[in-house]
């Protein structure tokens, strides 16, 4: 019966996670589908994660890398799989014990380029929940639209590997938004992704250094991240897709509007520079107020001051 079983990869990038990697290892190995591989990469860590991935022995396949970057690790995990699909999963975060089962299950309602994802849980550093995210819409299929908009955590699809080297996996150059960037171009090479009910894996909320999420990164850095994340898009004339990218460097404009005003201002007009009239119909009737009489970035301030003064 196994041999009639599509083999997957799990692929675990890691650096300097001594304190999870053991356990995110063990959550692969018990899975209850067994035609699979695990391949962790380790990333230059200067921790004991050398020696924890090392004692598992024959169940882990694993390699060490000089520091590249986690974008790196998980290509090299690509191009050592032998699975005719790939999870990826972050050293610090668990597999649900019935994913992959449950996921290569799913395959069987899935059309052509269509891909598999589900939902999961977030849990603190001691494994307790947090929160249990919403399952999505049942069979929704997002398109390059949804991609921009909200985006996929890098664990809830199940790639197939032929995927993942059409598009020549990730970027290695991105510091973050990797996952959104290779959806959106997985989205341009014609893959789309269809929702399941699926609990995919348990996603760590937790306050070490190493964790990517836990970086703020300078202004300077996350336009030049933003950007290049997403360069496939080209120049794109859909007028939807430039009012969401709009609404993206916005976004980020505001999270910089009192840290770096200069650099907010960057963002904003890039936002503008996308869409003006379609981005303006969304702000509140407050911003738009004070957008009236001044600018861009004196209205996000005051907008700001407000809420922090509970006038509303």
């Amino acid at each position: 019966m196994k041999s009639f079983l599509p083999k997957v990869s799990i692929i675990i990038p890691c650096w300097n996670a001594e304190e999870y990697i053991e356990e995110a290892i063990l959550s692969c190995v018990t899975q209850s589908y067994t035609n699979l591989e695990v391949i962790v990469v380790n990333d230059g860590s200067t921790d004991r994660s050398k020696s924890i991935i090392e004692g598992f022995g024959g169940c882990v396949q694993s390699f060490n890398l000089i520091k590249g970057g986690a974008n790196r690790a998980r290509n090299i995990g690509i191009a050592k799989s032998t699975g005719q699909y790939i999870k990826m999963l972050d050293a610090d975060d668990l597999l649900e014990k019935e994913c992959i089962q449950r996921q290569v299950e799913f395959l069987a309602v899935l059309n052509k380029n269509q891909i598999g994802y589900g939902n999961h849980t977030t849990i603190d550093s001691y494994g307790s929940i947090l929160s249990v995210e919403e399952s999505p819409q049942i069979g929704h299929v997002m398109d390059l639209k949804d991609l921009i908009k909200s985006g996929l955590l890098i664990s809830l699809p199940l790639y197939p590997r032929s995927a993942l080297l059409d598009v020549a996996g990730f970027d290695e150059r991105l510091k973050s938004r990797q996952e959104w960037n290779l959806h959106i171009r997985m989205s341009l090479h014609g893959y789309s992704f269809k929702a399941s009910d699926i609990s995919c894996f348990r996603q760590r909320h937790h306050a070490s250094p190493f964790r990517i999420s836990n970086r703020s990164p300078e202004p300077e850095e996350e336009f030049k991240n933003l950007s290049e994340a997403i360069e496939p898009l080209g120049s794109v004339l859909d007028p939807e897709v430039r009012k969401l990218l709009a609404l993206r460097f916005w976004s980020v404009g505001r999270w910089y509007a009192i840290k770096n005003p200069p650099w907010a201002k960057k963002f904003f007009k890039t936002a503008i520079d996308y869409d003006q009239k379609e981005f303006f119909n969304l702000l509140s009737r407050r911003y738009m107020r004070v957008l009236r009489y001044s600018n861009p970035f004196f209205a996000e301030i005051v907008d700001r001051l407000l809420k922090k003064m509970f006038i509303l």
